[in-house]
């Protein structure tokens, strides 16, 4: 007595690289197990059986990776498989009888494929989702790689130009999908995986109340970053989140790269004194996707300088005058000259302070 077909049970989503596990049944007409169907089922290239579990990425273009079987074979009609893959996204899986190497071989002389044949099962998708994302890399400098910036409006510009800062404070993230086993998982991208969403949250403590606008971008310009907090204020000694959200079109083979850039607004017609802005830590979440998240320690300060430059008064009668400039910032004792401000990275005259 032979099988009439294949039945496949299992939950989904999975985390990619870890062991999970699949039911097969061999069923006969009333829909039992077969008793006495005890078959070994092979994947990608193992002999001496007669059933074959096939798979494939839904989408083409996608990565497809060696589906590992564990361990299992039929007893009585059940197979309990247990599987691992290694990459994310969403994977079509089908038990079919081998032709040939069928259970009931012994009948091909006087019965056709379709009688003697075992009913392939249908196609079954399993979801496999990261088994962790982390932020791998983090960086807080400035626009200017020092630990000190000038207060100014550039970032809020950017905001209408699109155009990435060229005066503020700069946080990096790289962000990684990875598998059980630490590698990354390629298909996490718009291409190869349902939509997502990821919020990243800066968690910042300023020494004073101040009002910041915020600019984000990805590395790849043409996808840019448009959800996320364009300004917050931040009160002193307060722990105060800015968030940004990224999606599948911000990630390029598993990996996201996203610039956050912040400064304080600045008020022309009133001068402050030094602000320091200290980046405790990044972390990282989500609401649709169930995987672990691994954020970033900083516990890194920027000092903010509110600048301005002063030019000696000078009288000429042709079209060139000689003067000198001091770069100055506002301190509790008044303006004192910059003496950190040594080149023109840090501001000059095509470029208001």
């Amino acid at each position: 007595i032979r099988p009439k077909e294949f039945d496949i049970n299992i939950i989904s989503p999975i985390k990619a690289g870890e062991e999970f596990n699949i039911i097969i049944r061999a069923i006969d007409a009333t829909g039992q197990n077969t008793k006495g169907y005890n078959e070994k089922i092979y994947i990608d290239g193992e002999s001496n059986a007669s059933v074959k579990l096939e798979y494939n990425s839904t989408k083409n273009g996608c990565k497809t990776a060696k589906l590992k079987k564990i361990s299992g074979d039929f007893i009585d009609g059940e197979a309990k498989i247990t599987l691992k893959y290694p990459e994310v996204g969403e994977l079509n899986i089908k038990v079919k009888e081998i032709n040939r190497s069928e259970f009931a071989k012994i009948d091909s002389n006087d019965t056709n494929d379709l009688e003697r044949l075992i009913k392939d099962s249908t196609n079954k998708t399993i979801l496999f989702i990261p088994y962790e994302i982390n932020i791998s890399e983090a960086k807080y400098t400035t626009t200017t790689n020092t630990n000190w910036v000038y207060i100014g409006n550039d970032v809020k510009n950017s905001q209408e130009t699109n155009q990435t800062p060229k005066m503020g404070a700069h946080i990096y993230y790289k962000i990684e999908s990875l598998n059980k086993d630490g590698n990354v998982t390629k298909n996490f991208k718009k291409s190869c995986f349902p939509d997502f969403n990821l919020s990243l949250y800066a968690y910042l403590i300023t020494s004073k109340d101040v009002n910041i606008s915020i600019y984000v971008e990805d590395n790849n310009k043409s996808k840019r970053v448009k959800n996320y907090d364009k300004n917050a204020t931040l009160k002193k000694n307060g722990l105060k989140s800015i968030r940004s959200i990224i999606n599948a079109n911000n990630f390029n083979d598993g990996i996201s790269k996203i610039n956050v850039y912040f400064n304080i607004n600045k008020n022309y017609s009133h001068p402050i004194e030094e602000v320091d802005i200290n980046l405790k830590e990044l972390n990282i979440s989500s609401l649709n996707i169930n995987s672990a998240f691994n954020g970033k320690k900083i516990n890194r300060s920027i000092n903010f300088k509110y600048g301005r430059i002063k030019v000696s008064n000078k009288v000429g009668y042709s079209n060139e005058i000689n003067s000198t400039f001091e770069y100055q910032y506002w301190t509790q004792n008044g303006w004192e000259v910059n003496k950190e401000h040594i080149n023109s990275n840090f501001g000059d005259f095509n470029h208001t302070l």
